[in-house]
């Protein structure tokens, strides 16, 4: 598996490292692993599945009818 740092996500998303970290914490970018603390670790999975979704409004999903 190739991994990203937040850094590293950061540049390939062309976003700052504090909405990497934030977009972490919310579940859509990343994973930690105890033995790197608090360290995100990002696939290139979550890269490639952020970029074709894009830019996603704030706020939750509007349900379909």
């Amino acid at each position: 598996h190739v991994t990203f740092t937040v850094t590293e996500a950061a540049a390939e998303l062309d976003r700052d490292t504090s909405r990497i970290r934030q977009l972490c914490r919310k579940g859509r970018l990343g994973y930690t692993m105890p033995k790197f603390g608090q360290a995100w670790i990002i696939t290139l999975e979550e890269i490639t599945k952020f970029k074709a979704n894009g830019p996603q409004s704030p706020g939750p999903k509007a349900k379909k009818k």
